[in-house]
C-alpha cells in the first residue's frame, strides 16, 4: 500500500485546494486519528463537501488501490433492456 502525507490528503479531491479541518477524532485503532475536511473553494463542484482522512502519529496516510478493491463491484444497470421495453409497451402510443 502506498502512503501519502496528511498535508496532501487534506487537499480537495476535485479542486486541489486545502480543505478546512472540521473535526479530529481518535479511531478504534490507537495509532490512527480520523480527520474530517471540507472544501471551502466556492467555485469547486465539491464546495461544502466533506471527506474523511485517517492518518497515523507521523501524519502518514495509507491510500487504497481502488483498482483492486474487493468491495468495488462492476456497475450493473438497475433495469435491463428487456424490462425497459416491457414498460414502454405498456404506455399509450402518444407518450412514447
Amino acid at each position: 500500500m502506498s502512503e501519502t502525507t496528511l498535508q496532501t490528503a487534506r487537499k480537495c479531491p476535485k479542486c486541489n485546494h486545502e480543505g478546512l479541518l472540521i473535526s479530529k477524532q481518535p479511531t478504534e485503532i490507537d495509532e490512527l486519528t480520523g480527520y474530517v475536511f471540507q472544501c471551502e473553494n466556492k467555485v469547486c463542484p465539491w464546495y461544502s463537501t466533506r471527506w474523511v482522512v485517517t492518518a497515523d502519529e507521523d501524519d502518514k496516510v495509507p491510500t487504497r488501490d481502488i483498482g483492486h478493491d474487493p468491495k468495488r463491484f462492476p456497475s450493473v444497470p438497475t433495469i435491463t433492456e428487456r424490462q425497459r421495453q416491457q414498460l414502454l409497451d405498456r404506455l399509450p402510443d402518444d407518450t412514447q
